[in-house]
């Protein structure tokens, strides 16, 4: 059985400049929510958070008895982009988004990169919900009210299970995850004039799920710091989402890609007429 590390993280106190992040409180129940179901893959699932964070999340995690998840503290300002993002933004008046989270993904592999593990994995703590997976995976759909407070609009354990990441580690073999959408929503044209490119982008990779095969993940995360270090130089912050894209292109052996043409299920419109 091949060894397997997820990592998450969690920041839902990050609102206004720089980070700009979701501070809802239907986003941050649905981390919460999320999470619950996340530590039903029985799988090692680091997940990381502010300072600020850490007791709420323990005291979450103990109470819904998540024994599979392992709590550490990486505030978001000691991600080693961020100083650079915010004096970009400062001086644009652009990029008011939450850029700082995603790069974060790629520092927080590389925190948890250790070659005793066969795969490691990069997943979105909000993962689990409604609006990407059908019904038939929540055992408890009939109980959705559609209130972010209760856990039964997010329990997806049917798909999130301890049988997925096995499936996904043999699929993938000795290469990376590429999820990817032909809906395109980024300017592709910028990311071949920042890289002196000439790719044409049939779809665009989607960032929650990161990583795959542990042999390739020190490359991941050194290509993805050049790449980014690239942009910034330039004054450009593009979503980590086009620089994976980017980095596909260029190194397209080293991925294995899904590819899917719309984000519409057939349990979109729940509840059914």
């Amino acid at each position: 059985m091949a060894r397997t590390k997820l990592v998450t993280s969690f920041y839902s106190d990050i609102g206004g400049f720089p980070y700009y992040g979701h501070t809802s409180e239907s986003r941050h129940n649905r981390y919460l929510h999320s999470l619950r179901t996340l530590d039903n893959l029985d799988e090692e699932l680091i997940c990381y958070c502010n300072d600020s964070q850490i007791n709420l999340l323990s005291e979450f995690c103990l109470k819904h008895h998540l024994n599979n998840v392992k709590l550490k503290v990486s505030n978001i300002s000691s991600n080693p982009f961020a100083e650079k993002m915010r004096q970009i933004k400062e001086e644009s008046k652009d990029f008011n988004f939450y850029h700082e989270v995603d790069w974060n993904k790629l520092h927080l592999l590389e925190k948890e990169f250790d070659e005793e593990y066969d795969f490691i994995y990069w997943i979105d703590v909000g993962i689990s919900h409604r609006g990407l997976f059908l019904l038939k995976y929540n055992p408890f759909a009939d109980k959705i009210t559609g209130l972010s407070k209760d856990w039964e609009n997010y329990s997806f354990i049917r798909l999130f299970n301890s049988d997925l990441f096995p499936r996904i580690n043999k699929w993938l073999g000795e290469t990376l995850i590429n999820i990817s959408h032909t809906q395109i929503r980024s300017n592709f044209e910028q990311i071949n004039e920042i890289y002196n490119s000439n790719h044409h982008f049939e779809s665009n990779t989607v960032g929650g799920i990161l990583g795959g095969h542990t042999s390739k993940m020190k490359w991941f995360v050194d290509d993805f710091k050049r790449n980014g270090t690239l942009c910034l130089d330039q004054k450009i912050i593009l979503n980590h989402e086009q620089i994976i894209s980017y980095m596909v292109k260029e190194y397209s052996h080293y991925f294995s890609t899904y590819i899917f043409d719309s984000w519409y299920h057939e349990d979109w419109r729940f509840p059914k007429n």
